[in-house]
């Protein structure tokens, strides 16, 4: 306790305590804590710790059901809804789990300070979502589901495909039946005659009856695929599951994939939390470095590089506190050029850095095209949401509105579409087929091309369809779906139509690309590299940086050294290290 105490931001000693104690034992250390020194042990964690670190490490104090409720509070007390998080979550629970949930959100909204009397958790699904996909979730939180397989009432509930009451061992009789009556399963029906949300919540509960651990395991290693990571899933998951099955998955996931859990969690990061943080120093410490004449560039680089964009908000906060003075302001005035931009930017989290990227593509004569395809065409759902919410936050601008205005034709109608975040979640290989086959027939097959094809369908589907999509398109034409997009399209709507294949292909590869672009040739592009080294640094930067380094002659570090100088190249070393 007195570790704890004493530590500050020392994370070695909270992680050594905490990370080893059940959900119940950190709760007894919080009433111990409180005795021994009348404080809360979990506000005082709240003030040393930041970022994820400090999400992760509160959340552990919840068990199942609250970790479970302040995932879901997350999802939906904010600017636009995590639809994904309310079908992971309702989908798979039991409804003993539901009700528990249910219980447990009313706590949640207590601490943070809502109106239980107007507010619970079927209330905010009933004003957050609608149409057949809220219909599901308020079913499901009816907590109805039974737990009986009734024989007799199997084949009439197979064709009615669904119902919210059904137990999971009715489901699965329900869905043998099913295959046997029509010569396909529900999975398949599902997919056909729905779509959007409702079809992904109705699909998460087939695969939840079919094989819950699987579903579990797969939906883990989702929020890690890929350039970027879903951290609440994957939070939520680790520490939901941690004190039940969470040994059984981690099995289970180490014989699906090519790289072991532990192995996954380990690289997706560089840059991390610093050991030994205090904000109050290093605003100290900046200071010194602008006092007088001239500027010490070497302590600026040593503090804000090793540090985390939610730790330079805190040294931000603190430098306030104790001068009066606005820090990012400071650094405006003693630094220049793109060490200066670079050091700005650092103190953006991803969504603001994209959004400051975006801001700087379209502002004055000309827009940069590209920087509008890299960004876009690499972001999630609710990535592309997070970056409209910035956006409107840097600029009191609509990116959407803004978008239209700087682009025209079939480039402005696809970069539209993919602001609309509609892209589904699941990968369907029987509409994977229909899908190439019209794509073929919307170019290829005729005089001329459908671009509204082209656009509706690599702009909807899920990046695991598309990739399908493209290995049947190679085998039925000959040729992937590059070369057709190649043959039929033209100009910017060409390249955003092959990024968007490339990323459902290989979106790491896709992501140290573009990293390599921006610094092939003659002259560097500093606005890309920025941003992704940048965009990427806690996130999936080392995975990008191995990919770097397998593919091209030179590393990420020699071809930033040889197309960067002076400060700005230490800035962007200091990162990467």
């Amino acid at each position: 306790l007195l570790l704890i105490k004493f530590a500050g931001s020392d994370a070695g000693v909270i992680i050594s305590i905490l990370a080893h104690r059940s959900s119940s034992q950190r709760r007894e250390i919080e009433s111990v804590f409180k005795a021994h020194f009348g404080k809360d042990l979990q506000n005082e964690l709240s003030h040393e710790l930041s970022g994820r670190f400090k999400q992760a490490v509160l959340w552990s104090f919840g068990d199942k059901a609250h970790v479970n409720a302040m995932a879901l509070f997350k999802a939906i007390d904010r600017a636009g809804t995590d639809e994904l998080m309310l079908i992971d979550v309702l989908c798979t629970a039991t409804k003993e789990e539901i009700e528990e949930i249910k219980a447990a959100y009313l706590d949640v909204l207590l601490q943070n300070k809502k109106n239980t009397l107007s507010r619970n958790l079927e209330a905010d699904v009933r004003d957050d979502t609608s149409g057949d996909f809220r219909k599901v979730l308020i079913a499901l939180l009816q907590a109805s589901r039974e737990e009986e397989c009734d024989e007799s009432q199997v084949k009439s509930d197979s064709f009615e495909l669904y119902q919210a009451g059904v137990g999971w061992e009715q489901l699965r009789k329900i869905d043998e039946i099913y295959t046997e009556n029509y010569g396909h399963n529900l999975l398949t029906a599902i997919s056909k005659e729905t779509s959007g949300d409702y079809k992904v919540a109705l699909k998460r509960i087939m695969q939840t009856a079919t094989n819950l651990n699987e579903t579990i395991v797969e939906m883990l290693y989702k929020s890690m695929k890929g350039a970027g990571t879903n951290d609440d899933s994957l939070i939520r998951i680790l520490l939901a599951h941690s004190e039940e099955n969470l040994a059984t998955l981690e099995e289970l996931f180490n014989e699906r994939y090519d790289k072991t859990l532990t192995e996954m969690i380990r690289v997706m990061a560089t840059v991390k939390p610093s050991r030994g943080f205090n904000a109050n120093e290093d605003a100290q410490e900046l200071e010194k470095a602008m006092k007088g004449i001239g500027t010490d560039e070497a302590t600026i680089i040593d503090v804000l590089a090793n540090r985390t964009n939610s730790q330079r908000r805190e040294i931000a906060q603190a430098y306030k506190a104790q001068y009066g003075k606005d820090l990012k302001e400071r650094l405006h005035k003693e630094l220049s050029g793109k060490f200066r931009q670079a050091v700005e930017w650092s103190f953006y989290d991803r969504a603001h850095v994209n959004a400051a990227a975006l801001q700087k593509a379209m502002k004055g004569a000309g827009t940069n095209e590209g920087m509008l395809i890299d960004v876009l065409c690499t972001a999630t759902n609710n990535e592309v949401k997070k970056i409209k919410e910035a956006y409107q936050d840097l600029t009191q601008k609509s990116l959407e509105d803004d978008v239209e205005s700087e682009t025209s034709g079939n480039f402005k109608r696809v970069l539209v579409a993919l602001l609309q975040a509609r892209r589904e979640t699941d990968c369907d290989k029987s509409q994977a087929r229909e899908d190439a086959l019209e794509i073929y027939k919307a170019g290829e097959d005729k005089l001329g091309t459908d671009e509204s094809t082209f656009t509706r369908i690599l702009c909807t589907r899920s990046y695991d369809q598309i990739r399908v999509i493209n290995e049947i398109y190679q085998d039925e034409a000959g040729h992937d779906l590059i070369k057709a997009i190649e043959k039929e399209t033209s100009g910017d709507y060409k390249k955003v139509l092959s990024r968007i294949v490339l990323m459902s292909k290989d979106p790491i590869g896709t992501v140290a690309e573009m990293l390599y672009r921006s610094m092939k040739g003659a002259g560097t592009n500093d606005d890309s590299l920025i941003r992704i080294i940048l965009a990427y640094s806690e996130d999936s930067l080392q995975k990008i940086q191995n990919k770097f380094d397998n593919t091209y002659e030179k590393t990420l570090v020699e071809m930033i050294s040889g197309d960067t100088s002076g400060d700005y190249k230490k800035f962007l070393l200091a990162i990467l290290e």
